[in-house]
């Protein structure tokens, strides 16, 4: 007799942000950045018994996932006064880091257990007789092997997750990291620009108004990039860091 067994997954994602205020631990300056995350979440029903409970669960479950993450959470950004990543994110950085050796530690382990038990119930016969010596050494190299690989692909992901290290080379700034959030300071609201990018590249200034324009100036923020300076022979040296080609 056969059993057809009917199911129907729901999916649901969510995705929110944070405003995370951060004190430094290496000058004591007070910044802020904001964190975007994701949360998402499966859930099935049978038969079509369900369908609604199951699309209410996967959205609840995503919405948990997304306040789980925004308050646990952070973005490596480094203090915009001294340059300095916080010791919390750099432990994030690291718990987030070369997850792919875990993957292939738990798959081959795996593979070679049930490939052991497959040679252990092929030599016994499905325990009916005793192993022959010849096959049980066999057997348990395979074992051995199968934890030495899960141990080694474990330890190998914990030693180069303590190799980042985004202040290696404090006082200097930490270098670009993609998708990384700007810092700014409290009170203050972050620039347009100042979503993702090198928080440490001076931006350009804008351009000078017209006969027909008045501008109100402003004190620069104590964070905040500077113009680039006129050098001598009227040449200005600047970065294109965000230049976009149509």
């Amino acid at each position: 007799m056969f059993f057809i067994f009917v199911t129907r997954t729901y999916s649901a994602a969510v995705s929110g942000k944070v405003l995370k205020s951060v004190r430094c631990d290496k000058c004591g300056g007070n910044y802020a950045y904001h964190m975007v995350r994701r949360g998402f979440a499966r859930s099935s029903s049978a038969y079509g018994i369900g369908n609604a409970s199951a699309k209410a669960a996967a959205e609840q479950g995503a919405r948990r996932k997304l306040e789980q993450r925004l308050a646990k959470d952070s973005d490596p950004v480094g203090c915009p006064d001294c340059g300095w990543v916080q010791a919390h994110m750099v432990a994030d950085l690291r718990r987030r880091s070369h997850r792919w050796l875990r993957w292939v530690a738990w798959v081959t382990s795996s593979l070679g257990l049930v490939s052991a038990l497959i040679a252990i119930l092929s030599a016994t016969e499905a325990f009916h007789r005793p192993i022959d010596p010849d096959q049980s050494q066999s057997i348990a190299i395979l074992l051995a092997a199968s934890v030495g690989i899960w141990g080694a692909a474990l330890q190998g992901r914990s030693l180069l997750a303590r190799m980042i290290n985004p202040n290696r080379n404090y006082p200097e700034r930490p270098g670009i990291m993609p998708g990384v959030p700007k810092p700014f300071k409290p009170g203050t609201a972050p620039h347009a620009t100042d979503v993702a990018g090198d928080p440490w590249t001076p931006q350009l200034s804008p351009s000078a108004p017209t006969e027909n324009t008045t501008t109100t100036a402003r004190p620069l923020i104590a964070y905040e990039a500077k113009p680039p300076q006129l050098q001598p022979g009227g040449w200005v040296t600047v970065q294109l860091l965000d230049l976009r080609h149509p």
